[in-house]
């Protein structure tokens, strides 16, 4: 991976970002991939690496954010609308779906249950957040995740519950898919289409130079992963076919 200008911040205030290792795999082109959003973020930049590498990509979407990508398929509609829903799968088969931007179990479960038998298998983007004990304690593959919220809890959605939330998106693809499902909790993204920007306000602030008052331990590691590597490692899991629960983190820094 090029060094990045994140890549360059960080390595002048004594961080590390570190590429995530990617499995060896015989390169498949011409796969079907259906994205849900795909205009911004971990989306964007995966519908772009799918199109570099031969794929055929539709997206499915508002059209209220970003513009669509060229040289796509573009199916506008609402996944919390059931008869846009229907409109989307009509005539329409996929070898792969793609979820970067589910966090309602409801609403992501009743898309899944429709799309089931349209694709092969699904990819869905969670984080690192539906571990309880995450940031406090070290996480893994085994970790407990949150219980799913309740319906009365998903009718009082709140930011505060997101783990929980996602934990139970996570849930709601996996039995719509009877575990064809490749579900990817990472850390904390960065590079490009990045928009949260809990991070890069920071790094932008140090390049400008001078004293920073900051928070946090300076000495403690953390692990933040680039956009371009996690969509590289999501293709690849669609390339081997694969339904692993991966951490999307890089290695802690030694």
């Amino acid at each position: 991976m090029k060094t990045s200008l994140i890549g360059r911040l960080l390595a002048a205030e004594g961080m590390v970002i570190l590429s995530m290792p990617l499995p060896a795999c015989v390169m498949i082109a011409d796969m079907r991939i259906l994205v849900l959003g795909g205009t911004r973020s971990v989306g964007r930049v995966f519908v772009e690496e799918a199109l570099a590498q031969g794929h055929q990509v539709t997206t499915f979407n508002r059209g209220q954010t970003e513009q669509d990508a060229l040289g796509i398929e573009v199916v506008r509609g609402d996944r919390e609308n059931r008869s846009d829903l229907l409109s989307l799968v009509q005539g329409r088969e996929w070898d792969w779906v793609v979820d970067t931007s589910g966090y309602v179990p409801q609403v992501v479960g009743n898309a899944a249950r429709l799309l089931s038998d349209r694709a092969s298998a699904h990819v869905f983007l969670s984080a690192i957040s539906v571990y309880p004990g995450w940031p406090t304690e070290p996480v893994n593959e085994d970790s407990d995740v949150y219980t799913c919220p309740t319906a009365e809890d998903e009718a009082n959605w709140s930011a505060a519950q997101y783990g929980a939330y996602e934990a139970g998106c996570e849930r709601a693809v996996q039995e719509a898919f009877e575990g064809r499902v490749s579900v990817l909790p990472p850390g904390v993204i960065l590079g490009p289409q990045e928009n949260v920007g809990r991070l890069t306000w920071w790094l932008r602030r140090i390049a400008q130079g001078g004293r920073v008052l900051a928070p946090g331990q300076p000495a403690k590691p953390i692990q933040p992963v680039d956009i371009r590597d996690l969509t590289a490692f999501m293709l690849s899991c669609l390339q081997l076919s694969t339904s692993p629960h991966p951490r999307a983190t890089p290695p802690s820094a030694a």
